[in-house]
């Protein structure tokens, strides 16, 4: 049976009455994949931090966000988040296996042991070679697609119910981006897990999204299956994305 995974509700953003979001609505179901497209400055990432609960203090929120049934979110444990530049999130004076036990004891309440265990079991599927030791070197010992895998491995260790990948390629050759958006599909296809992908580049929306949202100036202005929208969209701000690609 499809459940309801997040559903966001009229959310509005404002800043001493500017908005920066205004009445953006959508709804994912457990397993789906959604991209949500739009160029710089459109409101993507601030719609991804008002589902993590990280907004800063000084925005006013409005609307509802309700995810698995409930209007609480667990970032980290419920949402994992991969970023476009690994080396700002990764923490360089840690190994890579040091920071994936903390987070995972941190999320699941395991002993370390069985935290380590996890942790490599994690990094070898996402394809990282000789997992061993990789969770001993540190994370600029490691090449970009390495990090960016090692991201998804960490992000993916608490067992979350959604991953956020904001622009998870953009940082990486064209080899190495392919390679990383197919592992992002097989790891939450073999987890079940639904998928929000934020990206400027339709390509990378169509390669790898069931559904698209298209963002402009803070308003969600067209959503829909993402071949219906892409091969027969609707607004024009789709279409002059669409002839930027």
């Amino acid at each position: 049976m499809i459940k309801r995974l997040l559903s966001i509700e009229s959310l509005s953003l404002n800043i001493q009455g500017r908005y920066l979001l205004r009445d953006v609505s959508f709804a994912m179901d457990s397993g789906d994949s959604l991209g949500l497209i739009g160029e710089s400055g459109s409101g993507k990432t601030l719609t991804a931090k008002a589902i993590l609960g990280l907004l800063p203090a000084h925005l006013k929120k409005e609307g509802r966000i309700f995810f698995d049934g409930s209007a609480t979110i667990n970032p980290g444990k419920d949402v994992g988040l991969v970023l476009q530049n690994p080396m700002t999130s990764l923490n360089p004076t840690l190994t890579t296996g040091r920071q994936m036990v903390e987070t995972i004891r941190y999320h699941a309440g395991v002993s370390r042991s069985q935290a380590r265990e996890r942790a490599l079991h994690f990094l070898h599927q996402v394809g990282i070679s000789s997992p061993s030791l990789r969770f001993s070197q540190l994370p600029h010992e490691l090449s970009g697609g390495m990090r960016q895998r090692v991201m998804l491995a960490l992000a993916m260790a608490p067992e979350p119910k959604l991953l956020i990948a904001d622009e998870p390629t953009t940082a990486l050759d064209a080899s190495t981006q392919v390679q990383i958006l197919d592992l992002i599909q097989q790891v939450c296809r073999e987890t079940e897990c639904g998928l929000l992908l934020i990206s400027h580049d339709l390509h990378v929306v169509s390669y790898v999204c069931r559904h698209v949202a298209v963002m402009n100036q803070g308003l969600l202005v067209e959503q829909g299956l993402t071949e219906n929208v892409l091969n027969s969209p609707s607004h024009p701000y789709t279409r002059y994305l669409l002839e930027q690609q």
